[in-house]
């Protein structure tokens, strides 16, 4: 059940680590199918804050490539790289968007934020522009699907 202009792509990166003595790594997960909206204009318009979100990924359930599990779950979790997750700590980029003609290959898998100067959220966002934090993570039951939105 894909919807229409559920044809872009985004990697999603949560991070573990970062404390003194364990290194900050993150752990990337490619969205196929997903539906790329960016938001920010009419966002401002409807709520009149300028800290709305700019962008918007909507993904059904049935085209997670993992299982989702909530944030508390998934950080206590060992098993980080067969599961995902959304919270305010999770970046993610637009790697295709044929409309907007991007189409990037950023990092997948584990990743190690000192393999990049800077980490790997500056290099993203240098390297490829159109990386977000996320800022909203809801699901929706009616027909089965996230809405994870970002600044």
């Amino acid at each position: 059940m894909s919807g229409i202009y559920y044809t872009d792509k985004c990697m999603i990166y949560t991070p573990t680590g970062g404390e003194v003595g364990e290194p900050r790594r993150w752990y990337g997960t490619e969205l196929k199918n997903v539906r790329v909206e960016l938001t920010q204009g009419s966002n401002i318009r409807a709520t009149g804050l300028a800290e709305a979100d700019i962008c918007r990924v909507k993904v059904y359930d049935k085209d997670l490539p993992k299982p989702y599990e909530t944030p508390a779950i998934w950080h206590q979790n060992g098993a980080k790289e067969s599961t995902l997750t959304f919270d305010d700590q999770t970046i993610f980029i637009i790697t295709e968007k044929a409309d907007m003609g991007i189409a990037v290959d950023a990092p997948h898998g584990v990743v190690n934020d000192a393999d990049y100067d800077g980490g790997l959220q500056a290099f993203l966002s240098e390297t490829y522009g159109l990386t977000f934090r996320v800022t909203t993570a809801d699901h929706y039951s009616l027909m089965p699907h996230w809405e994870v939105g970002g600044r």
